[in-house]
């Protein structure tokens, strides 16, 4: 057939995606609603004489699938027949399935694999619950699109609880993956589903299947007669608490496992938990100066002890194992980019000699947010959410300095008196400014005693003065920034090790000056601000994205992620009377070293330890 010229009913075939035994699927166009869709076909007279069950048994996917509705399971929209052949229009997904990324060699951090799992267990809950059990849980069913959510695909050999199909005695599914009473051609429930589930767990967790063998029969012995490796012999960095949960998952009689996807979620979030114990929320030292706080109350962290982690179902991808993604995390946006040699990542350039040295960062994608077992995490830094930052942008290498400000001032006469400097407590002192901020600075260093305020007053005449609109970064943008692709979800931004060689905070230095702060067990001899660039760069070229001096962002505050933006653009909804703080300072204890951390303060709020950097779009 030619793809480009047919159709199949009111579908335009644009081209094929794949193709098995019994049919076709193709990206066709749907001309009446103007979108595109994954197109299933099969000829129903493929078989002689013609199967019948075969032609009922896809007209009940589309029953069964088609009245699933929820983010984690692929929608179908149309059922139909044309020219001998019989259809099913489902939703168009734009990703990578597990399959192609273990054909990648891509390596899942334990985050990665408590979100993937956790997404699937919520949508074979819901299907469930709806009497649909799926039959062929595996990887190539298992998809990342585009926006970083879980999709489970292909109920095609799904049955309906009341539906006489596909029960005892009828083998249908992908044998590695099949429960054992499945293979056996026993009717099989829900629990089978959980198995498969449990397989493609070990899987992720080892990089290797569960069940191999030289032919079809050699597989169906060993699923239903051979005990599995725990995951920790194949990977001895692994909890046994993973090798207990698996054992459970893949238990041989139904009976042993978990009961319905609610347990089996519940088990899989306090096995992930049990990978650390780190305490959940960790108060300042008594003493410790604290102006990064406000007094709102903390919010409950869930615990997923009851039911389905929804935190971790929506979109985390976090622990306190990494959320790198090792190298899923910033996977491709997935279109090709055009980019000239003076936009490639790592390019520097400035617009004047006096304006802030600027670098390209890539475009790509990164989880947002930390899971409940993230050391320190609070509870406004969930739910955990992927952002797609399809757009090349350019940060400043450094944060403003106070000889940039000084500039702006200058030609402005802009004034910024009064300032929040320690004294052994925070407080108000009219008579400070960025330019006596209570501590020592020259020129190279940030500029301090920033409002958000004094921050959208600079950018304006920065804008003014080179004709570019420079802004404040928003805080996905600020996020992934501050990662660069290496930094792991679930942990520092820095390595605890490495902390006074990457940035400025509490320390040793510290405690000269302020005895009794709860400090890192290293020295960077700075006590207050360093001249900016003192400490390596990031990844991505980046100074001082933690420590130094905490960085304003766009963004309103909001008290968690839900409904936050995907696409990297700032928050401007919520309580816009406070602004978002990213970052930690010269002052910062371990606890709030974080890439994950926020914090939040009236615009108008100037701290010795507050400043900001730039952004721009090329």
């Amino acid at each position: 057939m030619d793809a480009n010229q047919q159709k199949i009913g009111k579908y335009e075939i644009i081209a094929p995606l794949g193709k098995g035994a019994m049919g076709v699927v193709y990206k066709a166009f749907d001309p009446m609603i103007k979108r595109f869709v994954a197109l299933k076909t099969i000829h129903l007279g493929f078989t002689e004489p013609p199967d019948d069950d075969i032609a009922l048994r896809f007209h009940r996917e589309a029953q069964s699938a088609g009245n699933l509705n929820h983010q984690n399971i692929v929608g179908i929209y149309e059922y139909g027949e044309d020219a001998g052949r019989a259809f099913i229009a489902m939703q168009y997904v734009e990703g990578q399935t597990l399959v192609n990324l273990f054909k990648r060699k891509h390596r899942f951090s334990l985050s990665d694999i408590q979100l993937i799992l956790t997404s699937v267990l919520a949508a074979l809950d819901y299907s469930h619950r709806a009497g649909v059990i799926h039959r062929d849980v595996k990887p190539g069913n298992i998809m990342l699109d585009s926006t970083g959510t879980i999709k489970v695909m292909d109920f095609g050999i799904a049955r309906i609880e009341s539906s006489e199909l596909t029960q005892t005695g009828t083998i249908l599914g992908t044998p590695g993956y099949m429960s054992p009473e499945q293979l056996l051609g026993e009717t099989v429930d829900l629990r089978s589903d959980l198995y498969s589930a449990g397989i493609v767990l070990y899987e992720l967790l080892t990089g290797e299947r569960a069940f191999t063998g030289s032919s079809f029969a050699s597989v169906i012995y060993k699923v239903i007669h051979s005990d599995l490796s725990p995951p920790s012999r194949l990977k001895p960095t692994l909890p046994a608490s993973l090798d207990a949960l698996v054992a459970k998952a893949c238990a041989k009689k139904a009976d042993d496992r978990y009961q319905n996807a609610g347990e089996f979620a519940a088990a899989l979030d306090q096995a992930f938990a049990a990978t650390t114990d780190l305490p959940r929320v960790a108060e300042p030292s008594p003493g410790q100066p604290d102006p990064q706080r406000t007094d709102d109350p903390p919010t409950a962290v869930h615990t997923g002890k009851t039911g389905i982690n929804w935190f971790a179902a929506v979109a985390i991808l976090a622990a306190a194992a990494g959320l790198a993604l090792a190298a899923w995390y910033f996977l491709p946006v997935g279109r090709e980019k055009k980019q000239t040699a003076a936009r490639l990542p790592g390019t520097t350039f400035k617009d004047c000699d006096t304006c802030p040295e600027m670098v390209f960062i890539p475009a790509g994608q990164f989880i947002q947010g930390s899971l409940s077992t993230e050391k320190n995490r609070e509870a406004n830094e969930g739910p955990g959410r992927l952002v797609v930052i399809d757009y090349a942008l350019a940060v400043s290498r450094y944060e403003i300095t106070k000889a940039q400000f000084a500039r702006f001032t200058e030609e402005t006469g802009h004034e910024g008196t009064g300032c929040r400097t320690y004294n052994g407590s925070w407080e108000l002192d009219n008579q400070r400014s960025w330019q006596t901020p209570g501590f020592e600075q020259a020129d190279t260093h940030p500029v301090t005693c920033m409002s958000w305020n004094d921050a959208q007053a600079y950018l304006r005449w920065l804008a003014d003065s080179t004709g570019r609109a420079y802004r404040l970064l928003s805080a996905s943008e600020w996020e992934y920034a501050a990662r660069a692709g290496i930094a792991d979800n679930g942990t520092e931004a820095v390595a605890p090790t490495d902390t006074c060689k990457s940035a400025n905070v509490a320390d040793q230095s510290t405690t000269t000056t302020y005895p009794g702060w709860e400090i890192f067990d290293c020295r960077d001899d700075f006590v207050h601000t360093a001249p900016v660039g003192s400490f390596q760069a990031n990844a991505f070229g980046l100074n001082d994205m933690i420590g130094n001096v905490f960085e304003w962002v766009t963004d309103c505050w909001n008290d968690g992620y839900e409904k936050a933006p995907l696409d990297g653009s700032a928050w401007e909804a919520g309580d816009c009377g406070r602004r978002v703080l990213r970052g930690g300072s010269w002052f910062t204890p371990p606890g709030y070293v974080r890439a994950s951390f926020r914090n939040r303060f009236d615009p108008d709020y100037r701290s010795s330890s507050f400043g900001f950097r730039v952004a721009r779009l090329p």
